[in-house]
């Protein structure tokens, strides 16, 4: 079968016990919806239409988490388009990781009543590149929730991390130049 004959996001499925087709609407976020009928029939062109309208998805995993919770938010900006989704694909990886590893830790406790003070022993506990890193992944989650209005101050404004003292590369000697031309 051709996937260019079907109506976006339908994919097909054949039950390989008796041979029938079957037709699923599948988007990212949103439940997958078996439509009736074949391709491009009327009954099956009112359940595609039908479904397009349907509304998103709450986000991934609020049925099992307290509402107001870290591991809601963590699940609402993982699951939000502006916020996270619209990231590139690194960024996303790298987010993910902090933003698993801090709901992982934290979950359970109330989001809105996160203090600096909290934040930033958790940012202690880190070497200085990865805090930074969990810094600029907890400002974006925070300005999120803030938008959301699970936050009314952002905890992560007043911080600032030192910055991180380096002697920098040395300049290679004549010896490890060649060293490095004969290796080649």
């Amino acid at each position: 079968m051709n996937p260019r004959k079907f109506p976006k996001y339908v994919q097909p499925w054949v039950d390989k016990r008796d041979g029938r087709a079957y037709y699923y609407l599948r988007r990212r976020g949103f439940r997958k919806v078996r439509l009736p009928g074949l391709p491009w029939s009327p009954s099956f062109m009112a359940a595609y239409e039908a479904s397009l309208g349907a509304s998103r998805n709450t986000a991934i995993g609020t049925g099992r988490v307290k509402p107001g919770s870290v591991a809601a938010v963590v699940a609402a900006y993982l699951d939000s388009q502006q916020a996270f989704t619209s990231k590139s694909a690194g960024t996303q990886r790298m987010r993910r990781g902090i933003l698993n590893r801090f709901r992982d830790a934290y979950g359970e406790r109330p989001f809105a009543q996160l203090p600096p003070e909290w934040i930033e022993a958790v940012l202690d506990e880190k070497p200085p590149h990865a805090a930074r890193s969990w810094l600029v992944t907890l400002r974006s989650l925070c300005q999120f929730a803030l938008k959301r209005g699970w936050l009314r101050a952002d905890p992560t404004k007043d911080i600032k991390l030192q910055s991180i003292k380096s002697d920098g590369h040395h300049t290679w000697t004549d010896d490890e130049i060649a060293q490095y031309e004969s290796q080649r």
